[in-house]
């Protein structure tokens, strides 16, 4: 009797490319019936021709090898043939990608090509069906092993499946996450392109099947690389000016320069505040930010755009930062992929700009810089939890330094401690103390690096945590909280105003109190659910191959997206979350807690966020990397068991590494933690020493001398002294603009120094211990006004500006003259008053 097997029984590979076979000849089908139902035209009958010579290509190959055995061996000999067994490997993963372009490609990208796609379809679509059968047999049936998983990896992914699951049903549902809350709500992520991650996946794996970059382990090569990245991703963020939007002004004359503009020129102001000698003067929460852009006008001269520019230069190290903690957490290539997306990310952002709310790297705004400061605590915290064997480690250290240092660019970083304590005690053990001793020593440099800060506010408030009240009691409870507590129904805010609903859009049904206690729970709720369905958006759940210009009209970056999906979308929308959840999965499998690290983050930051009840747009912009973070990490590892399982990589090239950094003990045990400890003290204390280092610059003597010689003027004299509105003072002149006539920035709100008027005029700030607007009607621009120059101005004040009557530029010479003094409009002749009339 033939011996019975225990196996369980597996599918014959014949049977398996039975029913690829089958599937291709479904595909064949559809492909006639498309081609009989398209009109006919010289393009069918072509096409009809690539038909019939392919096959009759291979009907006389088969008939060559049936009736002409001479033929056989030649066969035999090419089949044997690596290059050959190559290419029939490849040829369904390329056919399949052409299939992918055509068919997702969308209709007006390309002048001209829409009938040709349309023509085209029926044959994509069976090219389609074959390779992804041809591909699945080929996989089924080769002898090479899988990349292995286990039960663990399974059952977080159907955790983290579940969840995600969870809050697309809530949205579903009950519109959270969707619908439109008091507050700041904005629109959905930067996206990236489905080319753009496709040539991030083949540059990645290519670098990983590199055997000299894939094998080398020198630090060297990470160093060079670390700079390369940096070098082109400052080239590529700095190659094109930063485009107008509501942070950053038009270009107008003298210096057709894009100047700052609402909250960015406020920062930009504070910064150039210290370099007059006059401090930030206020507890702000943002001072390390303020502190870098005084260093950026220093080293520019003030000089527009090269501060922008520079500044951009210094976030270029954002990719470099990904790269290395793609390498630490994965491998070389995963980090060239990871800072491949991240210069990407910024250069959809800046043609997206004006288009959904956000901030670029050339404007004066926290969110990019806050991004650099949480990538590097990424990297430090992941690289301490894949080795926890220490304590006093330094990386512990400066990753709490610099989780700190970015709660001093924007307070949301303190939301994200107690994920990382979480992690933190975690990976500790359970030795006796230690699941206490390292979030506590974590938590103590965290708020060493905010010592400084504290001190400077005590001493000059009297209250250390001054600077944290400014921004919860002075804003958001008294402007977001408040008006929710104390009002029924308050309107939705934002930074733009919502496009009004259409008609035949149904929002969801469940509504919610709009007011008191409940209202406010509702709103926080529903910020924080908008802020990870809007991050998650940085892969677009449409998956055709838009121009990235062309992603704002979609209706999931419209402000009155009512949650419906097109089949197509919902498709998509459901790879993208297997994917997603599949990352995040993968890497805590492999990387144990630091593969979490960065989904902290992302948690955390949204966190505090929601909070404060803004969400979408430019509040995304610090931790939505985490989610092409983990998406890549799913592709990756996809791709690269394909190719494994094809023969095309080995087996080592699909596993990322699972090992624990060698620590030291030798003599520098003690030194790079006091190194690390150190420089968080010294950043930390950089916006309150800079305070203390420049000396107060106005008045200026000259400029003292040019008041004495106006007041020896009677009219100005006695109009100085009578008229309370009446001034005579110098400054800064800051952001010198020169508009026409009936012209202004465009993205300012009526009725303020930036708007249009009906006579030509220069309008500037000038700053010395305030700072306030000034107009002057000017008929024609100056010829040469530098930012920064210092001035004296002879006007009236007005509620929010200072309407000018004369302007006195004090140029800088080279001898011992002082200064020389140069009019830009003398004052008339005759009595004074105020308020002006103006042209």
């Amino acid at each position: 009797m033939p011996r019975q097997s225990n196996s369980p029984r597996s599918i014959s590979s014949p049977t398996i490319w039975r029913a690829a076979l089958f599937c291709s000849g479904i595909g064949g089908a559809f492909l006639v019936t498309g081609l009989l139902l398209k009109p006919p035209a010289a393009f069918t009958w072509s096409l009809w021709a690539v038909v019939a010579v392919t096959a009759a290509g291979t009907l006389a190959a088969l008939a060559g090898g049936i009736f002409f055995p001479r033929l056989r061996p030649l066969y035999h000999r090419l089949s044997a043939f690596r290059r050959v067994s190559l290419l029939a490997r490849l040829l369904p993963v390329v056919t399949l990608l052409i299939a992918w372009l055509g068919l997702l490609w969308p209709q007006g990208r390309i002048a001209g090509l829409d009938a040709y796609l349309i023509r085209l379809q029926p044959l994509l679509g069976w090219l389609a069906i074959s390779a992804f059968a041809a591909l699945v047999a080929l996989l089924l049936t080769s002898r090479q092993p899988f990349s292995p998983v286990d039960r663990q990896f399974w059952l977080a992914w159907a955790v983290f499946l579940g969840l995600a699951a969870l809050l697309w049903l809530l949205a579903a549902l009950t519109g959270l996450g969707v619908r439109v809350s008091s507050g700041f709500w904005n629109k959905a992520a930067v996206p990236l392109t489905g080319l753009q991650l496709f040539g991030l996946i083949i540059a990645g794996l290519w670098a990983d099947l590199t055997p000299a970059l894939r094998r080398a382990r020198s630090r060297w090569l990470d160093a060079a690389l670390f700079l390369l990245i940096w070098g082109l991703a400052a080239w590529a963020w700095t190659l094109q000016p930063a485009p107008s939007s509501t942070f950053s002004s038009d270009a107008w004359l003298p210096n057709l320069a894009n100047y700052p503009s609402s909250d960015a020129a406020t920062f930009d102001l504070m910064g150039q505040s210290i370099l007059i000698g006059e401090g930030i003067r206020t507890s702000i929460d943002k001072p390390l930010y303020l502190a870098l852009r005084a260093l950026f006008n220093l080293a520019c001269g003030s000089a527009y755009p090269c501060v922008n520019q520079l500044q951009a230069a210094f976030l270029a190290l954002i990719p470099a930062v990904l790269y290395l903690l793609g390498r630490r957490l994965n491998s070389r290539g995963f980090g060239l992929m990871l800072a491949g997306a991240a210069v990407f990310k910024e250069l959809n952002g800046q043609a997206l700009t004006n288009l959904i709310q956000l901030t670029n790297a050339q404007e004066a705004m926290t969110e990019l810089p806050t991004l650099l400061l949480l990538a590097v605590f990424t990297l430090l915290l992941a690289a301490w939890l894949r080795a926890p064997e220490r304590i006093l480690d330094w990386r512990l250290l400066a990753a709490g330094g610099a989780l700190g240092l970015a709660g001093l660019i924007r307070l949301n970083a303190f939301t994200i401690l107690p994920f990382a304590l979480l992690l933190v005690a975690l990976s500790a053990g359970h030795a006796r103390g230690r699941w206490w001793k390292a979030p506590a020593l974590f938590s103590l440099i965290f708020l060493l690096a905010w010592l400084p800060w504290m001190i400077r506010c005590q001493i000059v408030e009297g209250n250390a945590f001054a600077f944290v009240n400014t921004k919860t009691s002075g804003v958001i409870l008294k402007n977001r909280y408040n008006p929710i507590l104390q009002e029924s129904n308050p309107a939705p805010s934002g930074t733009a105003a919502p496009a009004a609903i259409p008609t035949n859009a149904q929002m969801p049904t469940v509504e919610s109190d709009n007011s008191g206690f409940a209202g406010l729970v509702f709103s926080i709720v529903n910020h924080y659910a908008h802020n990870l369905i809007a991050s998650a958006f940085v892969i677009p759940p449409d998956p055709r191959h838009y121009a990235v210009a062309a992603y704002y009209r979609l209706p999931y970056w419209q402000l009155n997206w009512n949650g419906r999906l097109a089949a197509l979308d919902a498709a998509s929308l459901v790879l993208n979350l297997l994917l997603l959840t599949g990352g995040i999965a993968l890497a805590w499998r492999r990387q144990g807690w630091a593969g979490l690290t960065p989904l902290a983050v992302l948690l955390g930051y949204t966190a505090a966020s929601a909070a404060s009840l803004t969400s979408g747009g430019r509040y995304l912009q610090p931790a939505d990397w985490v989610i092409y973070f983990y998406h890549l990490f799913a592709l990756w590892y996809l791709a690269a068991a394909v190719l494994v399982r094809l023969g095309l990589a080995p087996l080592g090239s699909a596993l990322p590494a699972h090992s624990h950094a060698v620590v030291s003990t030798g003599g520098l045990a003690w030194r790079a933690p006091f190194a690390a400890v150190l420089l968080t003290l010294c950043l930390g204390f950089l916006p309150a020493g800079l305070e203390r280092t420049f000396p107060v610059r106005y008045p200026l003597p000259d400029a003292s001398r040019l008041a004495e010689t106006l007041e020896e003027n009677q009219d100005i004299q006695r109009w100085l002294t009578s008229d309370p509105q009446a001034v005579l003072i110098g400054g800064r002149m800051l952001y010198p603009r020169y508009y026409p006539a009936d012209q202004g920035d465009n993205r300012v709100e009526s009725h303020t120094p930036f708007s249009a008027k009906p006579y030509p005029h220069l309008v500037f700030w000038l700053l010395n211990r305030e700072r306030i607007p000034v107009v002057l009607p000017l008929a024609d621009p100056p010829a040469d006004l530098p930012n920064a120059s210092d001035a004296v101005v002879l006007g009236c004040r007005e509620k929010d500006r200072i309407q000018a009557l004369a302007v006195w530029r004090l140029r800088p010479t080279s001898g011992t003259d002082g200064e020389t003094i140069e009019p830009l409009a003398l004052p008339p002749q005759g009595p004074l008053r105020c308020p002006l009339t103006v042209p």
